[in-house]
């Protein structure tokens, strides 16, 4: 296995303000840091977990930075943000994690311009470009090396677990680290850790979350509507474990079997009932709030609740955020109710809104 190295470098050395940032996102997320001395007006981090962490560090400090990574030794990738905003990004090998565009392609190459004026020596910038420029290396953790010698980073090749290891053989001034990590102590933080549990289907941990954010903030929409789409991914797993199961023993069934296959479906029917009790809490608490409506729309609609249905996208329209997407949906459940002149009307809507949209065309 090759190399795994990441670490953030902020453009500067103001000490107090980096680790108030951290640990605010640190009780926001799953996220550890590794906090180094300002060097030559560098501030080196390293996280525990990336998840685009870089994506919540550079708007919130609004400073130069880059995100430097290498991954398994076979890609290095950076990003470079300057006040708050992404303003290039570079990967070695553009097609390594998916097939990509030739598009996407030159837009992951590099623009090194954006980012001249912080080389130490102005001379650099054409071995800089040749750098980025060269064809793959045996190992990338050398393209990095190099990469952070021309731009005069220091304490930037490595990454959390090697540290916290023990392996700091680059690293100077070990002994004024600062490590950083937090547990929510907010509503907002925990309501905040669940959505990023939940975008990466750690759907028991996201509804624990949640679970406290309405307990120390039982008046939170969002934390509610955030549990029902947690409750709802938890119903979608339970139905498609049945139907595996199903599939894979037939006419074979045991009885063992059978009564797993029913547990997996009262868990699914039990879980969408609570998604629907929290996406209707979150529309007490916040009426004229669009997405809970959409939300128990879709559950209304696995549950063949037409009329509920109805009710929901109606509202939506009156709110004034039809799309052509509600329109088309509306029109299916008017044309459910046996309303086809309402449901013609919808998918003329519809494709008034959206002239490409081939299902709406396709309804009327």
């Amino acid at each position: 296995m090759g190399a795994w190295f990441e670490s953030i470098l902020i453009k500067t050395e103001d000490a107090e303000m980096v680790e108030r940032t951290l640990r605010g996102i640190a009780k926001a997320s799953d996220c550890k840091f590794l906090v180094g001395p300002a060097l030559d007006g560098w501030t080196s981090i390293f996280p525990s977990e990336s998840h685009e962490i870089s994506d919540e560090i550079g708007p919130a400090l609004a400073v130069d930075l880059f995100h430097l990574l290498v991954h398994d030794d076979d890609a290095f990738i950076y990003y470079f943000y300057r006040g708050g905003r992404l303003m290039d990004h570079y990967i070695s090998w553009p097609d390594y994690f998916d097939e990509i565009s030739e598009r996407e392609t030159l837009e992951t190459r590099g623009k090194p311009e954006v980012f001249r004026d912080l080389l130490p020596q102005s001379e650099s910038f054409s071995k800089l470009k040749a750098l980025l420029a060269e064809e793959k290396f045996v190992f990338e953790n050398e393209r990095m090396s190099r990469f952070v010698d021309l731009m005069g980073l220091k304490n930037a090749v490595g990454g959390y677990k090697y540290l916290q290891a023990g392996e700091m053989d680059d690293i100077e001034e070990w002994d004024k680290f600062i490590h950083i990590e937090g547990q929510p102590d907010t509503a907002e933080h925990f309501n905040k850790r669940g959505e990023k549990r939940h975008a990466l289907n750690r759907l028991d941990d996201a509804l624990g979350d949640f679970d406290e954010a309405i307990k120390l903030n039982p008046s939170f929409a969002a934390a509610y509507n955030n549990r029902g789409l947690a409750k709802k991914s938890k119903s979608d797993e339970a139905q498609k474990l049945a139907e595996a199961l199903v599939r894979a023993v037939k006419v074979n069934l045991t009885f063992a079997e059978a009564y797993k296959n029913r547990d997996f479906a009262k868990e699914s029917k039990d879980n969408l009932s609570g998604a629907l009790e929290d996406f209707s809490r979150a529309i007490e608490l916040r009426p004229d709030w669009v997405e809970p409506y959409a939300n128990r729309a879709g559950i209304r609609k696995t549950q063949d609740d037409s009329r509920g249905e109805l009710a929901d996208y109606n509202r939506i329209i009156q709110l004034g955020a039809a799309s052509a997407t509600i329109y088309n949906s509306r029109g299916e459940t008017k044309r459910k109710l046996g309303d086809l002149a309402g449901a013609l009307g919808d998918y003329e809507k519809a494709v008034e809104l959206d002239p490409t949209f081939a299902a709406a065309y396709n309804n009327r």
